[in-house]
């Protein structure tokens, strides 16, 4: 008699488990659905991409919902799931020399020899953040902020680097700013974190290509004019 009770009791509470566990899942997802309308609106987002919009709404929810991921993780799980192989740092071409020497500095850790002239672009280097775009990106922001600076097109210059390299050496978190669409990074990049430049002008080139040989850097150099990017030898 004990036996056969135990077993009814069991099997009621397991279908009002079932039903209840259903219940609180679809309640979950219309919270989801209406937070992320919510969001949108919030900050007037205009995405680049709707997939990488939607990934990373996911994983804000998922943190509500008490899934223990940082945000590098939440940010490497759509840099793998869209293909993104590299992240891009802008800078003007006369920094070059500095960086390949130096890596990629916060601009409270740069130090520069005497005479020596660092030209600050605060779109992706601040106090204390390097500020990277995804390589799926228009660059319609950074061009956005460029518009009211005294802005030499013909230097600027841009840097691949490798998302698992710096995951490999950065110690601290990171963190995605959803209304730019950048991903910033709160400590110093090696210079063996880059994985190719494009440079426009060619005494940056020239620098560039001689920084490369001095440190025995990995990273592949290329001259980019009017639309045209390609591998140059011997630039004069």
């Amino acid at each position: 008699m004990y036996p056969f009770l135990f077993y009814l009791v069991y099997k009621i509470y397991i279908i009002i488990y079932v039903r209840i566990g259903e219940k609180m899942k679809q309640e979950k997802n219309k919270f989801k659905d209406k937070f992320k309308k919510f969001f949108r609106t919030l900050l007037f987002w205009k995405p680049i991409d709707s997939s990488i919009e939607s990934d990373y709404f996911e994983d804000i929810l998922n943190k509500l919902f008490l899934v223990n991921k940082s945000e590098k993780e939440n940010i490497l799980k759509i840099i793998e799931k869209r293909d993104i192989e590299s992240l891009l740092f802008y800078t003007d071409s006369r920094n070059i020399n500095h960086i390949l020497d130096n890596g990629i500095e916060l601009l409270k850790n740069l130090k520069l020899d005497y005479n020596e002239n660092y030209h600050v672009w605060t779109f992706s280097q601040e106090e204390d953040s390097i500020n990277l775009e995804f390589d799926v990106s228009s660059r319609g922001n950074f061009w956005k902020w460029s518009n009211d600076l005294d802005f030499n097109a013909s230097k600027f210059c841009v840097l691949a680097l490798d998302p698992q390299k710096i995951k490999e050496i950065s110690e601290k978190d990171w963190l995605f700013d959803i209304s730019l669409n950048k991903v910033s990074i709160l400590e110093d990049i090696p210079p063996e974190a880059i994985k190719w430049i494009i440079v426009r002008d060619r005494n940056g080139y020239k620098n560039a290509k001689e920084a490369i040989k001095r440190n025995k850097l990995k990273a592949q150099l290329y001259f980019g004019r009017n639309g045209v990017v390609k591998e140059e030898q011997g630039v004069n």
